[in-house]
């Protein structure tokens, strides 16, 4: 071999190291490990299905087909099993998750901390579209990092389980099954509580309670009675568009909510082996406790029944629960569904009531439940609801409106609604709100009377702005496009710090956009 060849054969390594070197370049660096990790619960969704989905619901199948879309906190975008990721989104090499591709979009991941327990929420979207131009369906799931209690949080006590995170992943395929198959022909019921609406809501929720906890089947017709007759006494309140409209509610959430029960009550009687262990997640027992998780549905169903602020959410454990009871009265029920039966119709029909037994049915509802403690909390809560709206809306002077829609932000995660009442879109804190923080954005306690608005908006009225000079003022660096970062907004009612904000004054209303949530 001569020195040319020589050199020529050891600067090929150099060359190809080089090559090597640009290529790796343009690969996708592997995803962090919470995010993995966040991943292979999906996995364990599957992993449940397979074992439950057709006796949870007959024909129940193709659920591993369906694409998600997960949107986290820090604005990674991750998509799994979708056939044609649209860019910027590159595929993950390496990694699959329940044998199906995964592809990142890390095109505008910001410095917000990604740790355990991420928690959050979703449902089926359309998003992107296969190559023949079709719209693919997926799941998508919005999922972040803990915060102090508030909001809708604040009522758990118990810690974290990624065994009801798997639950929400099976909702929401179990809503992607509906599509085409379980569809109500009627809208979302949108209605605020009356005092006979909140007291008979209360007591038929109790009536669905006693029926599911009765062993003697006997006794839980009798109980499906009680529910029937207090639910036809509630619906005196409304139309038959509200009450159509209730009851599709019902089967839209209820079928979706029974269907993790349902998963549960199979689980304990069967049995179920779990692919994580607490070595892998620390807030995953495999299951092990269906029973506590189970009894927390039944718990959960009383704890809605009490509640007046909200009617419209109560389809969830109200639905769930009348299919519950229709699965062990009514066999082949899920075929009346599809046909377009609701629950409450399904139940009636199983266990009808005579003309004849309503008037003692009624009576058992007046004496046997607590229908005066009931009808009390009715009235005060109703009472003070419409006093809290009538104090707010009649504010007038100079309007202050924080807008988190910019940062995708649900306002109604922030603060606890100690001493708040929901009324449609608005949730209204008669008393002051109690401020909050997100990574670096702040906003003050406000000690007037004020609300939040649909999902994103904070929003107060400075009745004394007649008196006052400057509506604010602005602390920050001042950029070119008219935004501030690092900034200060001090307002007579309330300060506010950003990264970076916006503000908008018209007229006699000023508009704070929150436009980055980390320095």
């Amino acid at each position: 071999m001569n020195a040319s060849t020589r050199r020529r054969l050891t600067a090929l390594p150099a060359a190809l190291a080089v090559a090597l070197s640009a290529a790796a370049a343009q690969i996708p660096a592997a995803l962090p490990p919470v995010i993995v990790g966040e991943l292979t619960v999906l996995e364990e969704t599957y992993r449940l299905l397979d074992v439950t989905a057709e006796k949870i619901w007959p024909g129940w199948t193709g659920y591993r087909d369906v694409p998600f879309f997960f949107e986290f906190e820090n604005r990674l975008r991750v998509l799994v099993g979708h056939p044609n990721p649209p860019a910027p989104f590159e595929i993950v090499p390496g990694l699959t998750v329940g044998g199906r591709t995964v592809a990142a979009d890390r095109s505008v991941v910001t410095d917000v901390k990604m740790e355990p327990f991420l928690s959050g929420g979703g449902g089926p979207i359309s998003f992107g579209a296969a190559a023949d131009g079709t719209p693919v369906n997926t799941v998508h799931i919005s999922l972040g990092s803990p915060r102090a209690p508030g909001g809708e949080g604040a009522e758990a006590a118990e810690p974290p389980r990624t065994e009801e995170k798997v639950l929400m992943y099976l909702h929401e395929l179990f809503h992607c099954f509906q599509r085409g198959r379980i569809e109500p022909r009627f809208g979302n019921l949108h209605f605020n509580a009356d005092a006979d609406f909140a007291t008979w809501s209360q007591i038929e929720g109790l009536a669905l309670e006693r029926a599911y906890r009765a062993a003697d089947p006997a006794a839980a017709r009798e109980r499906v009675k009680e529910f029937t007759v207090a639910r036809a006494l509630k619906r005196q309140s409304m139309n038959e568009t509200q009450r159509n409209e209730e009851s599709a509610d019902d089967v839209r959430e209820g079928t979706a909510t029974y269907a993790t029960l349902r998963a549960l009550e199979i689980v304990r009687a069967s049995g179920f082996k779990p692919g994580r262990s607490g070595a892998d997640d620390p807030y995953y027992r495999g299951f092990a406790d269906a029973d506590r998780l189970i009894a927390s549905y039944a718990e959960r169903l009383a704890k809605s029944a009490a509640r007046h602020d909200d009617p419209t959410m109560k389809c969830y454990d109200y639905g769930c629960f009348q299919c519950a009871l229709a699965e062990r009265l009514a066999p082949g029920w899920q075929q009346q569904v599809e046909q377009g039966k609701p629950m409450d119709a399904v139940l009636a029909g199983a266990v009808p009531v005579a003309e004849a037994e309503r008037a003692e049915i009624e009576r058992r509802l007046r004496g046997d439940y607590p229908f005066d403690e009931a009808r009390r909390g009715a009235l005060a809560f109703t009472g003070a609801r419409d006093a809290a709206y009538r104090t707010i809306t009649s504010r007038e002077g100079r309007v202050y409106v924080v807008d988190l829609k910019p940062v995708r932000q649900f306002i109604s995660t922030l603060a606890p609604r100690t001493g708040a009442y929901v009324l449609g879109l608005l949730t209204l804190f008669p008393a002051g709100y109690p401020g909050f923080t997100l990574d670096a954005v702040e906003l003050s306690p406000v000690k007037i009377p004020c609300n939040t608005d649909q999902l994103y908006y904070f929003r107060a009225v400075d009745t004394e702005s007649n008196t006052r000079g400057q509506a604010y003022t602005v602390a920050g660096q001042r950029q070119a496009d008219g935004t501030y970062v690092d900034a200060v907004v001090t307002t007579p009612l309330f300060t506010l710090k950003a990264p970076k904000l916006r503000v908008v004054e018209n007229a006699n209303r000023v508009k704070i956009q929150v436009l980055a949530r980390v320095k």
